[in-house]
């Protein structure tokens, strides 16, 4: 990581009274450390925080985790993807308490939140889905899995956009350009191959 240019490094040793989820950090507690980080900064100080979260990482066949999620007309005909809505329930809450403390914070702040892929579910619920079987799917389709929503949010007015599809290696630039941030000549590079491939 310091390959990458970060001044500091923390692991699961590091937080503070860490809350589990499935044997996994739960976001909540993530989020609450990285608000500790934030808070332990010094008066003025600018930070680029690059935070990993693990609450929702498969599998999703936790025995001990009632999922409080079902899929209407199909309850408990599909565990693994109610256990995956459940925990991404859980997310949205935390995500909610974390975007609620920096939208009352003075620093400005802007928040890029992404997934890197799609979880793996059962193959049933993913054939009920698209109505037919992988083996089935067109070309277009199949790309369909590989989608993840993400979001740019900021504690100031940054407007609203619908940046369409794009990919993960374009997120940087954008983000530099969402905070009005003086980017590289690489990004400015990157901006610029986006207008003609909007996604690798």
């Amino acid at each position: 990581y310091s390959c990458f240019g970060f001044d500091q490094v923390h692991f699961i040793e590091d937080f503070t009274d860490k809350q589990y989820l499935r044997g996994y950090v739960s976001d909540e507690s993530d989020f609450d450390n990285l608000i500790r980080y934030y808070e332990d900064l010094d008066e003025g100080e600018r930070a680029f925080i690059f935070n990993i979260t693990m609450q929702n990482h498969g599998s999703y066949k936790t025995e001990s985790y009632k999922s409080t999620v079902s899929i209407v007309g199909h309850e408990g005909e599909f565990p693994q993807a109610e256990q995956y809505l459940s925990l991404l329930r859980e997310t949205d809450a935390a995500m909610e308490d974390l975007i609620t403390y920096f939208s009352q914070q003075e620093d400005p702040v802007i928040i890029l939140f992404f997934g890197d892929h799609q979880p793996s579910l059962e193959d049933e619920f993913y054939d009920m889905l698209y109505g037919k079987t992988s083996d089935e799917l067109t070309l277009q389709e199949q790309q369909r899995k590989q989608l993840t929503p993400f979001f740019i949010w900021a504690n100031y007015d940054i407007g609203e956009a619908d940046l369409g599809k794009t990919s993960i290696n374009y997120l940087s630039p954008l983000l530099l350009q969402a905070a009005g941030l003086e980017s590289s000549d690489f990004e400015a590079f990157l901006l610029d191959l986006r207008e003609e491939w909007p996604a690798i």
